[in-house]
């Protein structure tokens, strides 16, 4: 799979397998988290694997999001301030970028789930407090999102608060000519959509 196909074919999956995940898998996926740019190579970056069943039933106990709790594996996602701030300074600039940093690192260990046949969930809709106090997570520490990982069936579907929500749905993407300009701000690029045909 090019990087290209990785990137179009891969979508969110929420219904997984009982399969437990290799290490093997873990590793690469970690793998590739690593090579992600950051600013300044400060790598900014912080994983916590969770296996533990009762630990993840209780990450998210507002909305029971039936994904969190089913899936095999999370993986929560922190960033570490301080990387930036001990090389450049304690500006609110350099605590964005770290959150930029992160997200290049998850789209890297998503797009390796996704080039391994697994399925995976970018979930932002959860408890910090609750995840910190479960795996010890340090103050100093930002927890910001969860990737629930797993096998999973392209066919199943689940209900979920009045909606169904399968595991084959693909989202839309707005075309290119609608967020890229050329020179200045609404000046479109393109005349249609470069990758449509």
């Amino acid at each position: 799979m090019d990087i290209f196909e990785a990137i179009t074919s891969r979508r969110s999956i929420r219904i997984f397998l009982k399969r437990p995940v290799p290490d093997e898998i873990l590793r690469k996926c970690l793998e590739a988290a690593r090579w992600a740019p950051s600013g300044g190579n400060t790598q900014p970056w912080r994983f916590i694997v969770v296996r533990n069943k009762e630990k993840i039933n209780r990450f998210d106990p507002y909305q029971n999001q039936p994904w969190v709790e089913s899936a095999p594996v999370v993986v929560v996602c922190c960033v570490d301030p301080s990387t930036k701030w001990t090389t450049y300074d304690e500006s609110i600039n350099n605590l964005f970028i770290g959150f930029l940093d992160l997200g290049a690192a998850i789209q890297n260990f998503l797009l390796t789930v996704h080039a391994a046949g697994l399925g995976a969930v970018w979930v932002a809709s959860f408890s910090p407090r609750k995840v910190r106090e479960l795996c010890a997570i340090p103050p100093h520490l930002f927890v910001v999102s969860l990737i629930c990982m797993g096998y999973y069936d392209e066919s199943a579907a689940l209900g979920f608060r009045e909606r169904t929500i399968s595991n084959k749905d693909h989202r839309t993407r707005k075309p290119v000519m609608e967020f890229c300009f050329y020179e200045t701000f609404g000046n479109t690029m393109f005349d249609e959509d470069p990758c449509s045909g």
